[in-house]
């Protein structure tokens, strides 16, 4: 039986360079330890009636990714981020565990805020960009399907 565990490398992400009406999904081939976070907050809602048991719950919700990429301002993904923080203007990004252009890899798709942009610059390494993404309202999941993505149910 084949396994369906993936490697990072074979992981994808894209920022929509386009428009949101004609989407130009452009890789960022540069990034590197992405880390996707789909968070919540722990809300108590123990009573009496738990029995001594607590009752957490998930309060407000919140989604984004934190990645680093290689410092190069002439790439396009790498300018399209920069001038999305520098501007203060939200970008559209896919991040899949797989190729877009590959059928069936999933992943999510949302609007997000660049709240971070540093530049390392190492002795022994190359300068890199550290990024932080916040997610602006639900993301969507989905699978990429010919080169596009498409919502599939979250239940």
């Amino acid at each position: 039986m084949a396994t369906t565990t993936k490697i990072g490398i074979v992981g994808a992400m894209y920022v929509n360079t386009g428009t949101t009406a004609a989407p130009t999904w452009t890789e960022v081939t540069k990034a590197r330890d992405v880390n996707i976070k789909l968070e919540g907050d722990e809300v108590d809602g123990t009573s009496r009636e738990a029995a001594g048991w607590y009752q957490m719950l998930v309060g407000l919700r919140k989604w984004g990714t934190d990645f680093e990429m290689i410092y190069d301002v002439t790439n396009t993904a790498w300018e399209a981020v920069r001038s999305a923080y520098w501007d203060g203007v939200t970008l559209e990004i896919l991040a899949l565990d797989g190729s877009l252009l590959i059928n069936d890899n999933y992943g999510i798709f949302g609007e997000v805020s660049v709240s971070t942009m540093t530049q390392g610059q190492p002795m022994k390494d190359v300068m890199t960009s550290a990024v932080t993404f916040g997610g602006v309202g639900v993301p969507v999941w989905g699978k990429s399907a010919s080169g596009s993505f498409s919502p599939v149910s979250s239940s």
